[in-house]
């Protein structure tokens, strides 16, 4: 019997390889449980949360480590529900913005946000330092190409760079009010840079 969950990934299949970029993840690749947790405000502000927690009904806890692979199956579906499955991408990026903006609210996102205040090179930097906290797989670097200018460049990066990393690249800025044009550049589907400027 195909669950709504399978059903839900076939409809994707269009749009996103999910089924194969899952595959490419390696075993080793895990990532908090905290990126689990917080899509789930955005599918509650879409009225999507019920449909969700049908497909996935499991509890995860915030701190522990989880794997890459199925965080990512949350993802597609997740960014499916919020948009649909032709604008999943929309989805994923809203996900990846309302991550970041959760962090940020958070006592110690709060905290460490009062201390950077608004210098965007030392949040980028305190960006890196917590996202080694958080996942365990891939390479992140990050290069000033100007006063005002950053590109980070991300390698084995399996989340959708173009789109849910994006979100959080702009809710980066977002969280200290200041105005930035992000894009993406993909080399390949888990290689590319984020160019940032402010």
């Amino acid at each position: 019997m195909v669950t709504e969950r399978e059903r839900r990934l076939e409809a994707l299949d269009p749009y996103l390889d999910v089924r194969r970029r899952v595959g490419d993840v390696p075993r080793s690749a895990r990532i908090r449980g905290f990126f689990f947790h917080n899509i789930e405000p955005v599918l509650a502000q879409a009225g999507q949360l019920d449909v969700y927690r049908a497909m996935f009904p499991e509890t995860f806890s915030g701190i522990r480590w989880y794997p890459l692979g199925d965080y990512l199956v949350h993802l597609a579906v997740a960014g499916s529900l919020v948009a649909s499955p032709e604008r999943v991408h929309e989805g994923m990026e809203e996900i990846g913005r309302r991550h970041v903006i959760a962090i940020s609210q958070s006592l110690i996102g709060r905290t460490l946000l009062r201390f950077l205040d608004r210098e965007p090179r030392r949040l980028l930097e305190q960006g890196m330092a917590g996202r080694r906290q958080t996942t365990d797989y891939g390479r992140w670097e990050l290069e000033f190409t100007g006063p005002t200018r950053a590109v980070m460049h991300l390698a084995d990066e399996y989340m959708w760079l173009e789109s849910a990393l994006l979100g959080a690249a702009k809710a980066t800025f977002e969280s200290i009010n200041v105005p930035v044009v992000a894009r993406a550049e993909l080399d390949s589907p888990y290689f590319g840079r984020h160019i940032l400027e402010w």
